[in-house]
């Protein structure tokens, strides 16, 4: 959201469909740093710990 207030911020007003535009970049942002976020913790899961290693 930080994109959109900076936008609003230095173009106001803005459109309804650059409005939109940015929101979608911001979702699209968003929704990528999940997907790598859970893929991270999933592979962190997966990995052996250091007693599962020593024994």
């Amino acid at each position: 959201m930080a994109l959109h207030r900076v936008f609003r911020h230095h173009l106001n007003p803005l459109d309804c469909r650059t409005e939109r535009i940015l929101l979608l970049v911001e979702l699209s942002y968003i929704l990528i740093e999940m997907l790598f976020f859970a893929a991270a913790a999933e592979r962190n899961s997966q990995s052996p710990t250091p007693r599962e290693i020593a024994s």
